[in-house]
């Protein structure tokens, strides 16, 4: 055993060990086993005020190694997460302990990139709605895996969307901005929304046919990015069950009677194939964070760090 255990990793090493390429890998094999099969993970755990929030986690994977993540979001005049990611061996050794803001990013762009792709997206013209990190990886994950010819970037604060389109010159696509986020809804075929908005901002009205809508923002049930004309108007798909009541972007739908429970299906049961999409099919992918990718992500860390697993088969 090695005396310095656990190992802290700082966000910077996570970032220069992990590239988006090789999370789309591992996270792609995740969903072809059906969602990391074998992993057991139960539904966060949540508690907060108007302010702060903090969720837990936790999931065990088939070979015993355990990983836990915190997140705590705190509301203010600026939004603010702070992340970590404990990885425990099968002697319930505590290992290693990651700031998990970009392996969270990466692996969540990752699931909603293969997500599209079990739903028989293809590429086109991509919106992407919010300017943080998490809005950041969705572009990069989607330019990264299918042909996007034009990115449209949209923020509340239009210095926020220039920003992260200089940040995203590197990329192989047109980049633009949009004033209107009413026009730019309705001329994309895929739309990726990671904001903290508590009121919808993507409008079933206007979403054109054929569009896919991928969700990740809303991990509450007062927050919300998709109303209730997009949900009654879409296919409706979603990372686990427990989505069914820890978002809005369902519970309020649900509770209006516009959405039954047994109308949203789990993304696991499309990725073997079997959808078929028609070409006015309007799809929508809600991810609230399934604990077993995180579990895929850490294993990923962990090897490109060289922190070892012991007693545990790599």
């Amino acid at each position: 055993m090695m005396a310095n255990r656990p190992i802290f990793v700082t966000e910077a090493e996570v970032a220069r060990a992990v590239t988006p390429d090789e999370m789309l890998s591992v996270i792609g094999e995740a969903f072809s086993d059906q969602i990391a099969a074998g992993t057991r993970a139960v539904a966060e755990l949540a508690i907060g005020t108007e302010t702060l929030t903090t969720l837990a986690m936790p999931a065990l994977d088939r070979d015993g190694v355990a990983v836990v993540k915190i997140v705590s979001v705190s509301r203010g005049d600026r939004n603010r997460l702070n992340s970590q990611l404990a990885v425990i061996d099968a002697f319930g050794q505590p290992i290693a302990i990651l700031e998990a803001h970009a392996l969270t990013a990466l692996r969540t762009a990752a699931a909603s990139v293969h997500a599209a792709q079990a739903l028989g997206v293809s590429g086109g013209h991509l919106l992407v709605l919010g300017s943080g990190r998490q809005a950041e990886a969705q572009a990069r994950a989607y330019i990264s895996a299918m042909p996007i010819e034009r990115l449209t970037i949209w923020a509340r604060r239009e210095e926020a969307a220039a920003d992260m389109a200089k940040r995203l010159r590197d990329l192989n696509c047109a980049v633009d901005t949009a004033q209107s986020r009413k026009l730019a809804i309705g001329d994309a075929d895929i739309m990726s929304s990671a904001t903290a908005s508590r009121e919808p901002i993507v409008s079933g009205m206007h979403v054109k046919a054929g569009a896919h809508v991928d969700l990740v923002g809303s991990f509450r049930p007062d927050m919300r990015e998709g109303d209730d004309a997009l949900m009654q108007r879409a296919q409706v798909f979603a990372d686990t069950s427990d989505a069914l009541n820890e978002t809005g972007d369902l519970i309020d739908p649900i509770a209006s009677g516009t959405l039954e429970r047994s109308q949203v299906r789990l993304i696991s049961e499309m990725v073997l194939g079997g959808f078929e999409r028609g070409e006015e099919t309007v799809t929508v992918f809600k991810s609230v964070g399934h604990a077993a990718l995180d579990s895929v992500a850490a294993r990923l860390a962990c090897r490109k760090l060289g922190i070892e697993l012991e007693g545990i088969a790599p």
